[in-house]
């Protein structure tokens, strides 16, 4: 029942807004893959992206212009269900910036060493980054105060842990 209270919600968000971009919550790989294509449609509007990278066919480009455009983004999940294998993604190697107000951030596969540099990790409730590169998550000190769960599994480079306090 709840799935599909979830369903008609994001279809009468879709019918209502015809440019993705300029939808709170995106979750559809062909909306998701237009909005970041043409940058100038990542807009303040998206609060939340839900991507399941095994349902990638082909390339799919993030481009750092359009994260850097998102600036109130809240959630951001790019994920890969343990019995599937991720597309093939092109991941920006030049973020720096994801929003201030991101509250929960799960991006398995990360692929740079830090998270950007601008990052805040004030809001973060919850930060999910498995088979990710990262070394350290975030260079200095965060106010993490409310961080409730924290994932790094299989980080395999991870040298440092943040200070969490």
């Amino acid at each position: 029942m709840h799935d599909l209270l979830q369903e008609m919600g994001l279809n009468i968000v879709r019918q209502g807004i015809e440019d993705p971009g300029k939808r709170s919550r995106l979750r559809d790989i062909e909306e998701i893959s237009d909005v970041f294509k043409n940058k100038k449609k990542g807009s303040d509007a998206v609060e939340g992206i839900t991507l399941d990278l095994s349902r990638v066919a082909g390339i799919l480009s993030l481009s750092a212009d359009t994260f850097n455009m998102m600036i109130n983004l809240r959630f951001l999940k790019l994920f890969t269900p343990s019995d599937k294998r991720a597309g093939k993604v092109d991941y920006p190697r030049d973020l720096n910036k994801i929003s201030d107000k991101l509250r929960y951030l799960e991006w398995h596969g990360y692929s740079l060493k830090y998270l950007p540099s601008t990052f805040s990790a004030k809001m973060l409730v919850e930060i999910r980054m498995p088979h990710s590169h990262v070394i350290e998550l975030w260079r200095g000190v965060q106010d993490v105060v409310n961080l409730e769960g924290i994932d790094l599994s299989e980080c395999k480079q991870l040298k440092k842990l943040p200070d969490l306090k």
